[in-house]
């Protein structure tokens, strides 16, 4: 995993990320926060050698401390995404790296579906980003973006009936190929 030691999941909620991250890289040290109790009881269930904490994403104070952080469903539910990512910037690591991944609210689900587009229906998405406005905040806090992915025929929303449900635009537009951005981006 990039030759990195350890890595901070923030926003782990119910531990569903760290734990594909434990049993791909069980030897790497990991950390997970997540702002709401409920969600670090399940975390720490599922995967119980993670040291987990209930933290503000937005209020961290430790300084050059993780090789590798990421944040996955979480930025586009922050109020201020500019301090999110200017805290990460001074807990990670010179040359550390950082994931992110959140909707695309300019990808072409988006802009064919407009306000069917299913990322919009969550009132707690606050934080709205296409590919170039995340990029662009990204390489604003001086970090080099190495990756930018659009997860999707690896999961199993790449179906028959996902792909049928394309042409219906009554309903609420289906999970598609780059309507989420996973950007891999390093700290200079």
């Amino acid at each position: 995993f990039f030759g990195i030691k350890n890595f901070l999941e923030i926003g782990c909620g119910t531990g569903f990320v760290i734990s594909g991250i434990a049993k791909a890289f069980p030897a790497l040290e990991l950390e997970a926060s997540e702002y709401f109790e409920a969600g670090l009881i399940f975390a720490r269930q599922r995967l119980p050698q993670c040291h987990f904490r209930q933290l503000d994403a937005t209020a961290m104070a430790e300084e050059n401390v993780y090789d590798g952080i990421g944040s996955f469903d979480v930025i586009e539910h922050i109020e201020k995404p500019l301090q999110l990512i200017k805290n990460l910037k001074k807990i990670i690591k010179k040359d550390g790296y950082l994931v992110i991944g959140t909707p695309d609210f300019d990808s072409a689900m988006a802009r064919y579906y407009k306000n069917k587009y299913r990322m919009l229906h969550d009132q707690t998405h606050i934080s709205l980003f296409s590919l170039d406005s995340l990029c662009r905040m990204i390489r604003d806090f001086n970090f080099k973006i190495k990756k930018i992915d659009f997860p999707y025929f690896e999961t199993n929303y790449f179906s028959k009936k996902n792909l049928l449900q394309i042409f219906n635009k009554k309903k609420i537009s289906p999970p598609f190929y780059g309507s989420f951005i996973t950007i891999i981006a390093q700290n200079k």
